[in-house]
């Protein structure tokens, strides 16, 4: 497992997952994440909003 990702105590029982962005980061994969996951969860009426 990447070691920049853990489970946090806070929510982590909901299949949260944290990712440390300390020190030198490339956005453009924080970004693809972060819309990977969106996409992932999203209603179909949210993604039309994306395009």
């Amino acid at each position: 497992m990447d070691e920049r990702y853990r489970i946090p105590y806070y929510v982590g029982h909901r299949g949260w997952i944290d990712l440390d962005v300390t020190g030198e980061v490339n956005w453009q994969e924080i970004e693809n994440l972060v819309l990977t996951s969106y996409r992932h969860f999203a209603l179909q009426r949210m993604l039309k909003l994306l395009a």
